[in-house]
């Protein structure tokens, strides 16, 4: 801030990348507040339809599911979706990647349906622009998997681990957080299919 004579996009970058450190620390006021000033102060430096607007809002739509505000929370992942699909279009990762926040998202709130539909684009989209082995495929089936199993698509669920797990396999980047996910949703299909009058399809 000493250094900056005013907004800058170097203090917006530094203010974003303090807002993930305050996420991880589940310092989630902290987090909203950071992210709030990266957007504006994004906005300012390149205008207010830029799309590095979207890494603000992105930190900003994670601190809030945090505290809880899931109305807020969809609000910033939606506007950072819009402005990176007028910026880079349908078929790109940035977009696949805002479609994936926002589902997921939707999810953690029991809309399991709308979230379904949004991971299922962001997959869709990085299957078409990615390379077939990078991580973000199976880090995207990995949270469809969870709306599929809240709406009790068991079997879909369990295609989905499959395809997961093979390409986790052959993932570069892959890390034990992944694969501990894997392990959990995994654990948790198993649960149900033998859990007391459970219907197992054969």
């Amino acid at each position: 801030r000493k250094l900056q004579d005013g907004p800058s996009s170097l203090l917006a970058g530094a203010l974003d990348m303090l807002s993930e450190v305050r996420i991880d620390q589940k310092r989630f006021d902290e987090a909203e507040t950071l992210a709030l000033e990266t957007e504006q102060m994004y906005a300012k430096v390149y205008g207010p339809w830029h799309n590095y607007r979207a890494f603000g809002l992105v930190h900003l739509g994670v601190a809030r599911l945090g505290k809880k505000d899931g109305p807020g929370s969809l609000a910033a992942f939606t506007e950072a979706l819009e402005l990176r699909r007028a910026a880079f279009g349908d078929e790109h990762r940035d977009t696949a990647n805002s479609l994936s926040n926002l589902g997921g998202a939707e999810v953690e709130l029991g809309d399991a349906a709308a979230g379904e539909k949004h991971l299922r684009e962001a997959l869709a989209i990085s299957q078409r622009v990615m390379p077939a082995e990078h991580v973000a495929i199976p880090r995207m089936r990995l949270k469809l998997i969870p709306a599929l199993i809240a709406q009790q698509k068991n079997e879909e669920a369990a295609d989905e681990v499959r395809k997961a797990q093979a390409e986790l396999e052959r993932a570069h980047d892959t890390t034990p957080g992944d694969r501990a996910t894997l392990r959990k949703l995994t654990d948790s299909l198993a649960e149900k299919k033998t859990a007391p009058g459970a219907i197992i399809a054969h």
